[in-house]
């Protein structure tokens, strides 16, 4: 701390930074592919919530969980209610292995925004990864209410209900899946019988 007052009081026209200032700063140097210090005289603009999203999106694709972990929580410590950060915050954690941890941020997500149905298939998936076939065949059904042409939707309900040992509404829903879009369709029926 000596050091960092050190230096800001010997900066022509500058003053010492509240922690909102270092926040931003600190949310700046994460933002950065070298992730090197920043100086604030020199720094323009600070990355947006929407910006680090991006960011944390673009690591979560890459593989770099931690770090979009590290991102998404930014962002939902900035604005805790930001339904794409829990959707997406949640879908990490999925793939990370943490389905209950999962299911506590996709469905805040999809409380939030109850019309968008790919909160709902996050859900599905969340709640088929925990074993809990009814409420992901149910999740499955609120996404098909709102988009019944949605091939993954059906073959995910498919799957949840053989999971459940409804092979006949399962064989119903994967054959409406391969009507909608034959190709991919016959391709992931035949991992799933």
């Amino acid at each position: 701390r000596a050091g960092a007052s050190r230096w800001a009081s010997t900066r022509p026209n500058s003053s010492r930074f509240d922690a909102k200032t270092v926040l931003k700063i600190h949310r700046a140097n994460l933002a950065l592919p070298a992730r090197g210090l920043v100086d604030p005289a020199t720094t323009t603009s600070m990355p947006t919530t929407d910006q680090l999203l991006q960011t944390a999106t673009e690591r979560h694709r890459a593989g770099e969980l931690a770090e979009a972990r590290k991102l998404y929580r930014h962002v939902l410590t900035e604005t805790p209610a930001h339904t794409a950060a829990l959707f997406r915050a949640g879908l990490l954690e999925l793939q990370d292995g943490q389905p209950q941890a999962a299911l506590a941020l996709v469905e805040q997500a999809a409380a939030a925004a109850p019309g968008e149905p790919r909160h709902h298939f996050g859900l599905g998936q969340v709640f088929h990864a925990l074993h809990r076939y009814e409420e992901a065949a149910a999740a499955y059904r609120r996404v098909l209410h709102a988009d019944p042409r949605s091939a993954d939707a059906h073959f995910a309900l498919g799957v949840s209900l053989q999971s459940l040992g409804d092979h006949a509404n399962a064989i119903v829903a994967y054959e409406t899946a391969a009507h909608l879009q034959p190709v991919s369709c016959i391709v992931a029926t035949k991992d799933h019988l």
